[in-house]
């Protein structure tokens, strides 16, 4: 049966050739939040086996919400194991609250994003300018990422953010765009891609499908696998193409449904390849 509210399953859907892109020149990695918090370092590594399995070899940490207590407070310790499987970490993410310049040390990345746990503009500025002051003087540059129910929603609000933190004497803040969360808040990505052509540093593969008519919005519900919402990923991505943006594609998959996270992870990869392989 088809879902109605889903109108273009990506692996039905008639793609057009992307401009001047292949798959293999596209940066895939995986989040670490499909796996939630994991208890223990037998644990850490039964799910970095679980990255090479799915078919990937890069990794965007969200340490606080994955790591349990030592390996946070040792990051040698994953950065030791995830070495050893020849997976990088690329980049690191969260809460603006559980990120500083150390961690972005331990773990040697040049790349962050961040969600504010604030519920007012001010919060989001703030908090995002101390965050790209602090990781700022170690080259690492901070994305700020959008997000569903938050004063950083709409495009009006995201453009008055950026007005905001593009001060003198702070470090430049970049956009991590999530097209999952722009469709829950009834945003067009284009016209964001658009608007922030040169501004975007990364970009969170996510999927959405709305609730029933009068239902609310539940995270663990909205959020779906690649190819299962409303996001129109083949003209996203040959938006992207156009406007030259060449940086990490991060598999999102939220709450894994009825598959292990490795095959959630594998699944989505496998989906996101095959659109832009079939699309050339």
């Amino acid at each position: 049966m088809v879902d109605e509210r889903c109108p273009f399953p990506i692996w039905n859907f008639p793609l057009q050739p992307l401009p001047n892109g292949s798959p293999n020149s596209l940066k895939l990695a995986t989040s670490s939040y499909t796996w939630g918090k994991l208890q223990s370092e037998k644990e850490t590594g039964a799910m970095l086996d679980e990255v090479v399995e799915a078919g990937l070899r890069h990794l965007a940490l969200q340490p606080a919400d994955l790591l349990p207590g030592p390996l946070l407070d040792d990051p040698r310790i994953f950065e030791d194991q995830a070495r050893s499987r020849g997976i990088e970490i690329i980049a690191l993410g969260g809460l603006a609250h559980d990120l500083n310049s150390s961690l972005a040390r331990a773990y040697d990345v040049d790349q962050m994003w961040a969600v504010v746990d604030g519920r007012s503009m001010d919060d989001w500025v703030r908090d995002s300018l101390a965050l790209a002051d602090d990781v700022g003087a170690l080259n690492v540059t901070l994305n700020v990422h959008p997000h569903l129910k938050s004063p950083l929603e709409s495009l009006e609000e995201i453009k008055e953010f950026f007005s905001r933190v593009r001060v003198p004497g702070h470090p430049e803040i970049r956009l991590c765009l999530d097209p999952g969360h722009y469709a829950g808040a009834h945003v067009d990505v284009l016209k964001v891609i658009d608007e922030f052509r040169d501004d975007i540093g990364m970009v969170h593969v996510t999927d959405f499908l709305p609730p029933a008519s009068g239902r609310p919005i539940v995270f663990e519900e909205t959020f779906v696998d690649l190819g299962e919402g409303i996001v129109d990923y083949p003209s996203i991505l040959r938006k992207l193409v156009e406007v030259g943006y060449d940086g990490w594609y991060i598999i999102e998959a939220h709450y894994p449904k009825n598959r292990t996270p490795m095959e959630t992870v594998r699944l989505n990869r496998e989906r996101f390849e095959d659109l832009v392989a079939r699309s050339l």
